[in-house]
């Protein structure tokens, strides 16, 4: 599952840990979120340093593996364990700079095994989204 389906943010860390992982993004796997998810970055006004930690805070909370945090990219890799069954989920979450102090939030969410997910990956970015929305509007 992604956020932005013609600039997805790539995995960089997670990728270089995996070498035979695929985390590339394919034009016919575009097409099927794009039909499928109505998901979309987060647009908020602030700062990416401030956005970067409240997104590090929250990763945390959700008990993610951290894999990278990159102060200068403002990018944060991680992994995602499911509750019941375990599978693993790769995440990277980038925050890109817009005008007039505003910020768009982007991630991606890849499951490691199997070819479906039954909608986890989307309710993950939907969830994450809303609560660092939620965490910014708050202070």
């Amino acid at each position: 599952m992604i956020l932005n389906f013609d600039n997805p943010p790539q995995f960089k860390t997670i990728a270089f840990k995996y070498p035979n992982r695929d985390y590339s993004y394919s034009k016919e796997f575009k097409a099927q979120q794009e039909k499928a998810y109505s998901i979309f970055p987060l647009k908020i006004h602030g700062t990416k340093e401030h956005a970067l930690k409240i997104a590090g805070k929250i990763a945390r909370k959700n008990t993610w593996d951290i894999a990278s945090v990159d102060t200068n990219q403002f990018r944060i890799e991680a992994t995602a364990t499911t509750k019941i069954l375990k599978f693993k989920d790769d995440i990277v979450i980038e925050i890109r700079e817009l005008e007039h102090d505003s910020i768009e939030v982007y991630m991606r969410s890849k499951s490691r095994r199997g070819h479906g997910d039954f909608g986890a990956n989307a309710k993950r970015i939907a969830s994450f989204l809303q609560e660092l929305k939620e965490e910014i509007s708050h202070e």
